[in-house]
């Protein structure tokens, strides 16, 4: 058992794609894992490519939670028990996936097309309301912390956006 030693580190932590945790199975082997390896933080990635794994009203993807199985309710659960904290890993403006959420939400680039891979504006401002209530979804779980990954534009040739263009027009004068 590697926790029998003394940690050279306190934080032992462990990032965790939704095949890690996305049913009972995966889960429980995961958490057999981490304790022989004596992790005692996992980040599971709750948030991203238009599914959550929490239960939330207000999100506009797939969210992965069923009547007979929740994700994250299950693995904060067995981590819990086991002495390993959960904060769960949050792919905030980067949507991924085939199609948008909502189109009006991309970013663009300077020549007016969206990044490839669905980022959307912080400049909208739609967009950051809409983020906070699936956030204030996500604590209605006993997770010790959020871990906000993409919280950024995808590069510096964005955002050029409609909202983002308008922002900048109202507090600089010019386009």
């Amino acid at each position: 058992d590697a926790r029998a030693e003394s940690p050279r580190f306190k934080t032992r932590a462990l990032w965790v794609d939704a095949s890690g945790f996305a049913t009972a199975k995966a889960t429980d082997k995961m958490i057999a894992k981490c304790t022989r390896a004596g992790i005692n933080l996992i980040l599971p990635n709750v948030f991203c490519y238009q599914t959550a794994y929490f239960k939330s009203p207000h999100f506009k993807g797939w969210v992965a939670v069923t009547d007979d199985f929740d994700a994250l309710a299950y693995l904060l659960r067995k981590a819990h028990a086991a002495k390993i904290q959960v904060q769960a890993w949050c792919c905030i403006y980067y949507e991924g996936g085939e199609e948008p959420s909502n189109p009006s939400w991309l970013d663009q680039s300077f020549d007016g097309q969206p990044f490839e891979k669905h980022f959307i504006s912080p400049a909208n401002p739609e967009v950051n309301p809409y983020l906070l209530s699936v956030m204030k979804d996500l604590l209605a779980y006993d997770i010790d912390g959020i871990h906000l990954d993409y919280i950024r534009y995808p590069c510096t040739a964005f955002d050029y956006s409609t909202a983002a263009r308008t922002a900048f027009q109202k507090t600089s004068g010019f386009d």
